[in-house]
């Protein structure tokens, strides 16, 4: 898909339409903010009765903070005098009510039930490469949306690959390294988020002076903020960046190393972190808070030998969970802060012991 063009301030003419012009500096854009800003531009300029709403339901592992910390570069390059940036807002997996934005970008699994059927069908949607089961809750959900024509769904795009990342993570980490130049950003691709941290703790032995970014969305709120907007800001000396798949295609880098086993890498195939933990000290019983919010693949929760409770929205409290307790997506599981669990630089890590120091101070 071409790239758009953002509306020149003052111009006293319509602007081209972004989806049949480009700018340089909007190249290698990723299409999801591609379409947004179609929409944006379509919205602004009165175009087929564009509705005033936009939810960008992301794939479920993709990083929203990044994404939406990208749009706002963009939106300030508007011409504020003409019309003021869109309210963009992030999903919010504690409250139950959605904020009243004109772009809401939050993960699949959560956005699309979120609407009841009348608001659904007055909303743009921009569906990000869904999965099959999510495709078809969606073509359910969004029925009246989908026939009213406002539901777009972009195709699944791969990570192109200049050369395979070995599967050994020693080994990984040695191609990584040895691909990498000074000044310039190498990106590594392995396929599940268990890859990343076993690469990134090999690299922080083989390379202690090269700057190293782990790149995934299961970090605590104030950590993702700041990764999304590292990402923006490449470093003069350049980095290796060791990324999920989901992420990395919302990257630009020099040079990519992917892993090619299965295509699990190509398609963001793994598990998708549609839970959300917290760590709290024993015996707190406050109601979770956005701020201490982790995301989490499901399994690896699971399979936890350790306590955990479960937030049961509708009494308020929480609950016990039993080995066989369902834990459906968009969950809180609360654990112990002293059995650990995560790292500030690689985050989630349910097998790190180092107590978590609470992100809030709750009780």
């Amino acid at each position: 898909m071409d790239q758009p063009s953002l509306p020149a301030a003052g111009a006293g003419h319509l602007p081209p339409d972004p989806l049949n012009a480009s700018l340089p500096e909007t190249a290698g854009m990723p299409a999801v903010e591609t379409a947004i800003l179609n929409w944006l531009w379509r919205r602004e300029h009165r175009i087929a009765d564009t509705p005033a709403r936009l939810m960008v339901a992301l794939r479920d592992g993709a990083l929203a903070e990044l994404c939406a910390a990208s749009l706002r570069r963009h939106f300030g390059r508007l011409d504020a005098a003409a019309a003021p940036p869109p309210e963009l807002r992030l999903h919010d997996p504690v409250s139950p009510q959605l904020p009243q934005a004109d772009i809401l970008i939050g993960p699949q699994h959560a956005l699309i039930d979120a609407l009841p059927a009348a608001e659904a069908r007055q909303a743009q949607w921009l569906l990000d490469a869904p999965p099959v089961p999510v495709a078809r809750r969606a073509c359910q959900r969004l029925a009246p949306a989908f026939a009213a024509g406002r539901v777009r769904v972009l195709p699944a795009t791969g990570c192109e690959a200049d050369a395979v990342l070995p599967p050994l993570p020693l080994h990984a980490a040695t191609a990584l390294l040895d691909a990498h130049r000074p000044g310039t950003t190498t990106l590594g691709v392995p396929a599940t988020l268990a890859q990343v941290r076993s690469i990134l703790r090999e690299l922080q032995q083989l390379a202690p002076g090269t700057a190293l970014v782990a790149v995934h969305p299961c970090f605590r709120s104030a950590h993702r903020a700041a990764l999304a907007a590292s990402l923006l800001n490449a470093p003069a000396g350049g980095r290796i960046l060791v990324a999920t798949p989901a992420v990395a295609a919302q990257l630009q880098a020099d040079r990519r190393l992917v892993a090619l086993d299965g295509g699990e890498a190509a398609t963001g195939g793994h598990e998708a972190p549609v839970l959300n933990v917290l760590w709290r000290l024993r015996g707190s019983e406050a109601a979770p808070q956005s701020a201490e919010l982790c995301p989490a693949p499901p399994v690896a929760v699971r399979k936890l030998r350790r306590e955990r409770w479960l937030w049961d929205r509708a009494a308020g409290r929480w609950q016990h969970c039993q080995p066989s307790t369902a834990l459906p997506a968009g969950s809180i599981v609360r654990l112990n802060a002293e059995e650990g669990g995560y790292d500030a630089t690689l985050g989630w890590m349910p097998h790190a012991r180092l107590t978590v120091v609470p992100a809030l101070t709750v009780d």
